[in-house]
């Protein structure tokens, strides 16, 4: 039988700057997954915004085709290009699920299947917010959709975004447009 000696050196364990070593590199890594987690998230908000925008927007031109007008927000004006919001106040999100009879007599959901906001602490986020005779569509930061709409079927809306009416598109051609103001909360695209 073979007996192993045990050195001291083999048993001493892991010296204090070792174990400073391996516990700043593992800070590191944490540090790191915190900020690709945060970035992923607000990837995932802005793809879900823009997912919302398109469900309205497709469901402005689902209704244009099977009625042959626009929807009528509750702050529309007949013959002028309408400013307005997916706020439950301005209907037009009642009007697309076909809640609101008088402008979709067929009752015909043009939004299709949207998700359903989440509760945070009372205020809405990202999704169609049901209530009893209302209905209104948040997105991912709390925040309702704009929607610029061509009432006066000159196929051209003007162009929220300043840097692009500067640079000389004014105009989009465009029966509709939708749009979120986003992290940031400026109005401008």
């Amino acid at each position: 039988m073979k007996r192993f000696a045990h050195s001291a050196a083999a048993s001493r364990g892991f010296t204090l700057i070792e174990l400073l070593v391996v516990i700043s590199i593992i800070a590191l890594l944490v540090t790191g997954a915190f900020g690709a987690y945060g970035f992923v998230m607000e990837r995932a908000k802005k793809a879900d915004a823009q997912a919302a925008a398109m469900a309205v927007y497709n469901g402005v031109d689902q209704y244009h085709t099977q009625y042959d007008y626009l929807p009528q927000p509750s702050s529309a004006t007949k013959g002028t290009d309408c400013d307005t919001d997916t706020s439950a106040e301005e209907l037009l999100v009642s009007i697309l699920l076909g809640k609101i009879e008088e402008q979709n007599s067929q009752r015909t959901n043009f939004l299709g299947e949207i998700k359903e906001a989440s509760n945070k602490s009372g205020k809405r986020f990202g999704g169609l917010v049901r209530e009893e005779e209302s209905n209104s569509l948040v997105d991912p930061w709390g925040s309702f959709y704009k929607v610029t709409l061509d009432l006066d079927l000159d196929e051209k809306v003007l162009n929220p975004n300043d840097e692009d009416a500067a640079n000389g598109t004014k105009e989009l051609h465009k029966q509709c447009i939708v749009w979120s103001i986003g992290k940031d909360m400026d109005p401008k695209l």
